[in-house]
């Protein structure tokens, strides 16, 4: 008997492997230049980039913060009634 994964990867065919190869290889370089971007801004003197990816890593992250554009419901009401066309 054959292994269930080595069946589904059987079955995506050679297209189908090639484009999971293929976004498995953009994403990982995506993220290995976003990080690349972030450590050369960030770094600090003389730290290497492992040193700072550490840092990074046990670095308790801040919740952001969302910021709503307030707008009273009276102005919206008002749009959507100019904006009908009976």
């Amino acid at each position: 008997h054959r292994k269930t994964s080595a069946v589904i990867w059987d079955s995506f065919g050679a297209v189908g492997q090639f484009s999971i190869l293929l976004v498995t290889f953009m994403a990982t370089t995506l993220t290995i230049s976003i990080f690349l971007a972030r450590a050369r801004r960030r770094r600090r003197k003389g730290e290497s980039y492992i040193e700072f990816f550490i840092r990074d890593m046990r670095r308790k992250r801040k919740p952001k913060k969302l910021r709503r554009k307030k707008r009273s419901t009276r102005a919206l009401d008002e749009d959507l009634l100019s904006n009908r066309h009976d």
